[in-house]
């Protein structure tokens, strides 16, 4: 079984490139047995590429959502080989809990991929966006406050499992990304086993250099030190040529290092 969870597509993911037709092509043609369409879904503007990209933003409504998995749907009569599952990214913000609980509950997703890119609702963590963060931010105070938003995101309950941990590793100065975390790691892994959720091995890091998956292996070992055993496999693809790219040797790492990677159908976890 060769998955890949985590897929943005157009137009719910504006920083795509990739259709949903052209998704399922391209994973058909990688050998994939199982895709995950989780587009972005946050209140923020998000990602600002360029001034078209500036003008979007990501707060969607039950409805749009819900005529998006009709389109998953017309999808999987079109591909019986191909399971294609429907989920989302969603940012976390703190004091927006009850009104993206009531979105989850009433769209029926099958994964809920929970993330926090923003602080403050101005700095993202990928730093080549806005490096102006570190106007605000020491680097040990920016990544311990990515941190410290990630467990509230864990405590909410509101998601199945985080997305790339070490996000702000990915195409920032070195300052940040060497900043030592493992003990605020520690902390969420804790967080994370009481409330069960999985983490993802994200490959997209070795779209911009070929280093490791996120998280890093120093941290995916005290994850599975603290019992955080439950893992999905995601590409993070934007574009067709990376839907599942390096999808089956983070599949075979995650095993190789005790782990348990599953897909998500109707909110609950598929051993694999």
């Amino acid at each position: 079984m060769l998955c890949d969870d985590h897929l943005h597509t157009t137009p719910l993911s504006p920083d795509s490139k990739l259709g949903l037709d052209e998704a399922c092509r391209a994973a058909t043609a990688a050998g994939l047995n199982r895709i995950c369409i989780t587009n972005h879904l946050s209140d923020k503007k998000y990602y600002p590429f360029t001034e078209q990209i500036r003008g979007w933003t990501y707060n969607r409504s039950v409805d749009d959502l819900l005529a998006f998995k009709e389109l998953i749907e017309k999808k999987r009569g079109e591909y019986p080989e191909l399971g294609i599952g429907f989920g989302i990214e969603a940012d976390y913000d703190e004091g927006t809990e009850g009104e993206l609980k009531d979105l989850l509950d009433g769209t029926g997703f099958d994964f809920v991929l929970g993330s926090a890119h923003f602080l403050d609702g101005n700095f993202a963590m990928q730093l080549n966006l806005f490096p102006h963060a570190l106007e605000h931010y020491t680097p040990d105070e920016l990544v311990a406050a990515y941190f410290a938003k990630l467990e509230k995101a864990t405590r909410s309950g509101l998601f199945d499992c985080l997305a790339h941990l070490d996000v702000f590793k990915r195409r920032s100065p070195e300052s940040v990304a060497n900043v030592d975390c493992r003990e605020a790691v520690r902390s969420l892994a804790r967080v994370m086993k009481t409330k069960g959720l999985a983490f993802e091995f994200n490959t997209a890091r070795f779209q911009h250099a070929a280093i490791d998956f996120h998280p890093s292996k120093e941290l995916r070992k005290i994850l599975f030190e603290e019992g955080v055993r439950t893992v999905t496999i995601g590409s993070d693809a934007h574009h067709a040529e990376h839907v599942g790219f390096k999808c089956l040797e983070a599949r075979d790492t995650a095993k190789k290092e005790g782990f348990q990677t599953v897909y998500f159908e109707k909110r609950k976890p598929v051993p694999y």
